[in-house]
């Protein structure tokens, strides 16, 4: 929702282009309707019980006014504290209560070790990891 905002303010030159209302609507109300579903998006009879709720105490929603502005503009995944997928509750406290963080974040480290490698064979110009991407500090050899 950030970068949908910033963004259009940019091209658009123009800090009234994109308001919070806009970005926060096209993703839940927006998002809703790409998909054809009115069951979705909204806090009503009928919907889905789909919710997310942010800590409003955090450093980033602080202070606090305006909760669709802070939300849009100034909350990261750290904010989130629970979340509601059809009323079972799938986040509590900011954690992931179906994900075992040591196994996915050990897995995903593991494919990149596999992959980086590799990369020159995928690359047009056969360039290796570190030359498409290099590491911002050389080793340090002490």
């Amino acid at each position: 929702m950030r970068w949908a905002a910033v963004c259009s303010k940019i091209v658009e030159r123009n800090t009234e282009a994109t308001t919070a209302a806009h970005a926060f609507d096209a993703a839940t109300l927006g998002g809703a309707r790409a998909l054809g579903r009115d069951d979705l998006g909204r806090i009503a009879p009928g919907a889905k019980a789909d919710l997310v709720l942010w800590r409003a105490t955090s450093w980033r929603m602080t202070p606090l006014r305006d909760p669709i502005k802070n939300i849009v503009y100034n909350a990261a995944d750290e904010d989130v504290d629970r979340v509601y997928v059809n009323g079972r509750l799938v986040v509590d406290g900011g954690k992931v209560l179906a994900a075992d963080d040591g196994a996915i974040l050990g897995a995903l480290q593991a494919a990149g070790d596999r992959m980086w490698p590799r990369m020159a064979k995928s690359d047009w110009a056969g360039r290796s990891a570190d030359q498409l991407s290099p590491q911002t500090y050389p080793d340090w050899d002490a």
